[in-house]
């Protein structure tokens, strides 16, 4: 009901609220049908824009900006409809080529690396046909090779050295042991090679000790994790002069490339002690920053491992070096004495490492 003039408006109060009641439902109706009405408006605006513009994601376009007039629209969106019916029959074109199955490309049959070695297996006549090769009615006419990859799980030997003890004929008290192997621990109870399978599954394959447990073990020998942890000790100290001797070497280079990567450390239950009067900046700068961990109660330290490779054939080595933080210490350290051209990102504690005069 729609009055226009007051004389229609009801004069008991009753009456009045329901009149009211009745055009506010009505105004909220019509509000709701515009304002679906303006968004469907704009959903059509956006769509009609898309299809003028295409998609471009790096192009800025101002939410606020209206859409220039068109004189006729009818045959502007004709065009874009067609434009737009090629264009999906051409992403339809595009994506049945995409597709279309890949060619079958036979393999060849020897697909192992050529560096793998090989094990020649005769495979054994069948009696009957035997007899009949030696009866004559029968001959090896050719071979045919074909391969299968074989694998052969880790294998634990103990080595026993026998080992002559010398004595002096006149006196037999006296005797003079041979020396045998240079093998590592006390004692040499442990090949190289063991020291060195613990340390490339610790660093090379990123495996945790337990699981090195669980490696070990399956070949018939359970070591503690203090036993590898040990044997990863005396491979530092064995290899500690390759080590400076590859530094020595690198530092001849001609071009050295320099990055740092992070990493996490672990904090150990035990605080490691600081040597009496050690100069190591490293050893100083590592016992502070766990200390600082433990006096915060913190789990791990967020570290760094610095990348040194050489551009010289002379010295074709990539060294790590850990440190505890981005700082310069690290690569100044490193590089002491160091003459020749350092490659490096922009990283302000590259740039603020001080080189030798000459170097660059």
């Amino acid at each position: 009901m729609i009055m226009s003039t007051a004389r229609e408006l009801p004069n008991d109060l009753s009456t009045a609220h329901q009149v009211i009641l009745t055009m506010s439902e009505m105004l909220t109706q019509h509000r709701e049908e515009l304002a679906a009405m303006k968004q469907a408006l704009a959903e059509l605006e956006r769509e009609c824009h898309a299809l003028k513009s295409g998609k471009r994601r790096e192009k800025f376009i101002n939410p606020d900006q209206r859409l220039l007039p068109f004189g006729d629209q009818a045959a502007v969106l004709a065009q874009l409809e067609t434009a737009r019916k090629a264009a999906e029959a051409e992403v339809q074109r595009i994506t049945y080529d995409r597709k279309k199955p890949p060619k079958d490309h036979k393999k060849p049959a020897n697909t192992f690396p050529a560096c793998l070695p090989r094990e020649v297996i005769e495979v054994a006549i069948p009696q009957p046909y035997q007899l009949r090769i030696d009866s004559g009615e029968l001959i090896v006419k050719r071979y045919e090779i074909s391969e299968a990859l074989k694998t052969i799980p880790a294998k634990l030997v103990v080595l026993q050295y026998k080992k002559p003890v010398l004595a002096y004929a006149a006196n037999l008290e006296r005797e003079l042991p041979v020396d045998g192997e240079a093998n590592l621990g006390e004692k040499g109870r442990y090949h190289p090679s063991t020291g060195a399978a613990v340390v490339y599954g610790k660093f090379a394959q990123h495996l945790p000790f337990y699981r090195l447990q669980d490696m070990f073990a399956a070949a018939g020998w359970t070591p503690t994790r203090s036993t590898l942890e040990y044997l990863t000790s005396l491979v530092e100290d064995a290899t500690s002069d390759i080590l400076a001797i590859m530094r020595q070497r690198l530092l001849k280079a001609y071009c050295i490339g320099v990055d740092d990567t992070g990493v996490k450390l672990i904090m150990p239950k035990e605080m490691p002690k600081l040597t009496a009067g050690t100069q190591d900046l490293r050893q100083q700068r590592l016992v502070e920053k766990m200390q600082e961990a433990y006096d915060q109660d913190k789990g791990s330290i967020n570290a760094k491992m610095w990348g040194y490779t050489s551009f010289d054939a002379t010295a074709p080595y990539d060294m790590f070096d850990f440190r505890v933080s981005r700082h310069r210490d690290g690569p100044e350290e490193f590089l002491a004495g160091y003459a020749g051209h350092v490659m490096a990102d922009c990283y302000s504690g590259n740039m603020s490492v001080i080189l030798t005069p000459g170097s660059k």
